[in-house]
């Protein structure tokens, strides 16, 4: 039987779904949620006494990906954590293929927090933001979308 895992994610929140065949319905895995997404840069990052530190001040990258700032570092980290959950799935053998659906700027960080391993296991990558949608309506969805 084929395992089908879907991440739908967005900076704030992110839902597995779990899918044995294409046509059956869709159960929700594992969902998180990163409140860090919905805060200000200048929230992010205070020092010691609670003043603000500078919301422009770059975290320095590696030579693959420069600089970037607190508010993708965050996303990073998030991305990292739910990743992670995944990657440890399938070094268990517990899913066949990946379908990645997230807002565009998400969808890099996730292609780029992805190992070798697990990148080919992804089937499908869609650009668009369905957090908002319920469990039925990104069903709906998917279900439209032909390359799905």
């Amino acid at each position: 039987m084929t395992v089908n895992l879907i991440l739908v994610m967005n900076r704030t929140h992110a839902r597995l779904f779990e899918q044995t065949r294409r046509n059956e319905s869709m159960r929700v895995v594992k969902e998180w949620d990163n409140p860090e997404g919905r805060m200000k840069a200048g929230e992010l990052l205070t020092d010691s006494a609670g003043k603000d530190m500078n919301p422009r001040v770059e975290f320095g990258g590696n030579p693959q990906t420069g600089p970037h700032s607190v508010k993708e570092e965050f996303l990073r980290r998030f991305c990292s954590e739910v990743i992670g959950y995944i990657d440890h799935g399938r070094t268990g053998e517990q899913f066949d293929n990946l379908t990645l659906v997230a807002e565009p700027g998400t969808l890099g960080v996730i292609r780029r927090a992805l190992g070798a391993q697990l990148e080919s296991m992804v089937t499908t990558s869609i650009s668009k933001d369905l957090c908002q949608f319920n469990d039925r309506e990104v069903a709906q969805y998917l279900g439209s979308v032909k390359s799905y």
